[in-house]
Parts: C-alpha cells; structure tokens; sequence
C-alpha cells in the first residue's frame, strides 16, 4: 500500500514528533468529550475547544509533511519542474 519514498528526510523528524504527540492530544480530547458528553456543568467541554485546535494542528502539521492529497500532488508538481531541463537554453 505505501512506498518508501525520499521526501521525508532526518530534517522532517522534529515535525513528525510534533505531528504523533498532536495526534495522541487530539485522540485524548476525543476520548474526553465521548465520556464526559459535550456539555460539563451547564458548560461546552474545555476538550472540544482542544480537539478543534489539535485538529487544526494535525491538518498544519500533515500538509508540511506531504501526508495530505494536496500536499503529495503539490510536490509531485514542484518535484516534477526541478527535474525537467531547458532544451532551448542549448542553442
């Protein structure tokens, strides 16, 4: 299903780090709200202002990465123009 590909690279692994820990809020938060409904005490759930902004995040997070549709057809587009040459620049 996946191939190994080289766009991620030792610089990417900070953000990745980044991209787990915010998946593992997120599924947190998730679990939050499930158990403790949305509303607490006549109150909207602190947890779901939280998912929504790790949900953000993620989305941030998964587009720098390439984890995204966009994103993969954004950089086999950039990657296809670097390695395209100028055959009019020889004559």
């Amino acid at each position: 299903m996946f191939e190994a590909t080289d766009i991620l690279t030792e610089a990417d692994i900070n953000i990745l780090a980044i991209y787990c820990d915010t998946l593992m809020d997120y599924k947190s938060f998730k679990a939050q709200v499930k158990k403790h409904g949305i509303m607490i005490g006549g109150k909207i759930n602190p947890a779901i202002r939280e998912k929504q902004k790790s949900a953000e995040l993620l989305n941030k997070l998964a587009n720098q990465l390439g984890l995204t549709p966009t994103a993969r057809a954004s950089m086999a587009i950039n990657l296809g123009s670097q390695g395209e040459s100028n055959d009019d620049e020889e004559f």
